[in-house]
């Protein structure tokens, strides 16, 4: 069974839009993809089957919440816009972003035109750049709802939702595209292989490769903990005050008030804050059910950045050893937390 043994440049990647490190010239001098050891057939097959897999399932499922948010108008609030937003970037990456990087890891080189080259690097880098920021805004918008309700929820209209959403594109298209296609020109000349694929400004500098990631991956890490942690404290806040009253108006004996009082069920007053957050509302017969509702919209309120920050780890870890040491990260680990991260 051959393996894949790294001897030069970074390899293009797909669902980080960054750039594998690689020490300068002086140290360890260049690599280049074509210098891999070939994958054998059957390796082959089951690296192109196993992409296939998950290129199919990032896809479907993202279309699946495109598709319900189209023809489900209850699902069409201000807070599914971002959610909309941010499926059709993870769509661009399973259609055409991890189908190509699987062709180029299969193969050993890359087979397509230099111009296919910039192309799909900048649809990558801004596709998944842009998914972090996504989430980035998700996070923010949800602590200024819980923080000033009354004030932000003027402000938060369907034009600021827009034009929040179309900032995130904007901001991650002007950060890579100009730049992977005017490195050549800048630089005098176009340093990367035809047979290779990466962006030319990472291939040997690993400060710059660190700086990047630390803009693409963990700031908007960092940013999404903070605003979380200030929902959740402003949450505890606003949800044991609206407790406390409600207990006031549905229990109006004396007694009754004060064992409630005593027996302030926190948990779920923060699920019905969150509830409110997120604009969730499950009724039947016209009754609503705060339990049901806070738990679900709870589990909404993490799920999406728990998973951001489980599958994106690992590579990013991956890549900032790979710095300092390129061969303490082994070519199997170092693919499966790439792909995890798509």
């Amino acid at each position: 069974m051959s393996t894949l043994k790294y001897t030069s440049t970074e390899t293009a990647e797909l669902g980080v839009s960054t750039s594998i490190c690689m020490e300068t010239n002086n140290s360890l001098g260049n690599k280049t993809l074509t210098e891999y050891e070939q994958f054998t057939k059957l390796q082959s097959i089951l690296i192109a089957l196993f992409a296939g897999i998950l290129a199919v399932l990032t896809l479907g499922g993202n279309l699946l919440v495109m598709i319900s948010f189209g023809i489900n108008k209850k699902l069409r609030i201000l807070n599914n816009y971002f959610l909309v937003s941010l499926s059709v970037a993870d769509s661009a990456i399973g259609l055409i972003s991890m189908p190509l990087y699987t062709v180029y890891v299969v193969l050993g080189y890359w087979p397509f035109s230099s111009l296919l080259c910039d192309l799909w690097l900048s649809m990558d880098y801004v596709m998944t750049y842009s998914s972090a920021l996504h989430l980035v805004i998700i996070c923010v918008d949800r602590y200024f709802s819980v923080k000033k309700p009354l004030t932000y929820r003027a402000y938060r209209t369907f034009k600021n939702v827009l034009r929040m959403i179309i900032s995130v594109w904007v901001i991650s298209s002007l950060l890579w595209i100009p730049l992977i296609f005017a490195m050549p020109y800048i630089e005098g000349e176009r340093t990367v292989p035809e047979t290779d694929c990466y962006i030319q400004f990472l291939h040997s500098n690993a400060y710059v490769t660190i700086t990047t990631h630390v803009l693409a991956y963990w700031l908007p890490v960092f940013i999404m903990i903070a605003f979380y942690q200030r929902v959740y404290s402003a949450a505890i806040e606003h949800a044991a005050f609206k407790s406390k009253y409600a207990c006031r108006a549905e229990i109006p004996d004396s007694k009754a008030t004060n064992n409630c009082r005593g027996k302030l069920d926190i948990h779920a007053s923060i699920n019905s804050t969150v509830t409110t957050i997120n604009g969730v509302s499950d009724r039947k017969g016209g009754k609503p059910h705060p339990d049901r509702e806070g738990d679900k919209a709870a589990r909404t309120l993490t799920a999406i950045p728990l998973a951001f920050i489980i599958t994106w780890t690992p590579y990013h870890v991956n890549v900032i050893i790979s710095c300092f040491c390129t061969n303490c990260v082994p070519n199997a680990v170092y693919h499966i937390g790439m792909y995890k991260s798509k």
